[in-house]
């Protein structure tokens, strides 16, 4: 399926990208994974390793999000996103919502980017036409990054 998707917005990409890959470089290294953040090519943001296990991150910052525990029933996945889950099909890729302070995530596998997530999403930017996998937050994993 293919939704309307938002303009690209380099204001908040120059605002939010850099930290939030950041956060999650930092929350990695120390969780003992090496960490790898490719120049931009539209790809997953980064890569980490463990030995000979590679797993992909794509990594946004939820700009709603600004209460200590995750708000909302579900997750929320851009469709366009869904292309990098194709990319990484027999690999293992992460979807990241870090909370606006980058101090917070709510993570889900690529394989719960399932059609019966998928709903039009009317929001501030785009009034129609625009899909989000709306995954049950059971499914993913909510806890406080580390960064020192």
């Amino acid at each position: 399926m293919k939704g309307v998707y938002k303009p690209f917005d380099k204001g908040d990409y120059d605002k939010f990208d850099g930290p939030a890959k950041d956060a999650m470089r930092v929350h990695l290294e120390l969780s003992g994974y090496k960490v790898t953040v490719p120049p931009e090519n539209y790809g997953a943001d980064l890569y980490s390793e463990l030995g000979k296990l590679k797993i992909y991150h794509e990594v946004e910052v939820s700009q709603g999000w600004k209460a200590a525990h995750h708000p909302f029933p579900q997750g929320s996945v851009p469709e366009r996103k869904k292309r990098l889950a194709d990319m990484h099909i027999n690999e293992p890729l992460y979807f990241w919502m870090l909370r606006l302070d980058l101090l917070r995530a709510l993570v889900f596998p690529s394989f719960r980017l399932r059609p019966e997530y998928l709903i039009e999403v009317p929001n501030k930017k785009i009034h129609t036409g625009e899909y989000f996998y709306r995954i049950p937050k059971r499914f993913g994993k909510e806890f406080d990054l580390l960064c020192q």
